[in-house]
């Protein structure tokens, strides 16, 4: 596994998490394996990715944000992205998801 997540708060509505390492082709199904009980488990209404330590992710991990993106959604849950990195971001707009994705 290329990635590690960790819940870094969850108190009130938002539930922060911080995803670190290389998500990539390999990762995906055990990233959302990592993420579902987050979304089932935890209170809140709003779910907020950190991207700070993330230092690569190529199109299945791009996948796998947007899935999860969706997931959360239908749970009812609002999901964002913080501290995405230049070159994570580039890809981001080169992709237009900078426009389904809340980024802050």
């Amino acid at each position: 596994m290329g990635f590690e997540l960790a819940v870094l708060s969850s108190g009130g509505d938002v539930v922060r998490l911080g995803l670190s390492g290389r998500l990539e082709v390999g990762d995906t199904l055990d990233f959302h394996k990592a993420c579902q009980p987050v979304i089932k488990d935890l209170g809140g209404s709003a779910l907020q990715l950190d991207l700070e330590r993330l230092s690569y992710i190529d199109s299945s991990g791009i996948g796998a944000l947007v899935v999860m993106h969706n997931r959360a959604r239908d749970e009812g849950w609002r999901m964002s992205l913080c501290n995405c990195s230049g070159d994570i971001m580039k890809v981001l707009r080169l992709l237009n998801l900078h426009r389904l994705f809340h980024i802050v």
